[in-house]
């Protein structure tokens, strides 16, 4: 089955090569595998990794039902304004049969991979859902500003 997927970037950063998947262990969830697979690519790529915000795990929970209610990938219109305290902000979303396959998906593309692999990028939320046989993902990363916490 072939991914569908899409990825915004308020502000640009630069796209980075990665390798390496993690499969989701059967006591792991999709959401902690996923943001563990991140901060591999990440530390693949010679980045920081990652840690996991309240705040976008709630938004990217949120957002991903709305996907999976509506059989659909869409980008959060009102991202920009849900969140505070960054200098750059990504979303990347997708379904696909398994996670393997986001996974693939979301490094094949350069948008995805600049959301991914930002140098900048310090927090990470992630958001999963199944229905119909499909997984739908909702990943946001920021770079914080000085007000932001962590």
């Amino acid at each position: 089955m072939v991914a569908v997927l899409s990825a915004t970037l308020v502000t640009n950063a630069p796209p980075a090569l990665a390798k390496n998947t993690k499969q989701v262990k059967p006591k792991e969830t999709a959401e902690h595998a996923l943001i563990h697979w991140v901060n591999v690519q990440r530390r693949d790529a010679g980045l920081r990794p990652v840690s996991k915000a309240a705040d976008l795990t709630a938004l990217a929970h949120r957002h991903t039902a709305h996907m999976a209610k509506n059989d659909r990938v869409f980008h959060n219109r009102l991202l920009g304004s849900e969140v505070h305290g960054w200098l750059t902000l990504g979303e990347d979303v997708g379904s696909a049969a398994s996670l393997s396959d986001l996974e693939k998906a979301f490094l094949s593309t350069a948008a995805n991979r600049a959301n991914l692999l930002g140098p900048g990028m310090r927090q990470i939320g992630v958001g999963t859902r199944t229905r119909e046989g499909l997984l739908y993902v909702t990943v946001i990363m920021l770079r914080p500003d000085s007000s932001r916490p962590g």
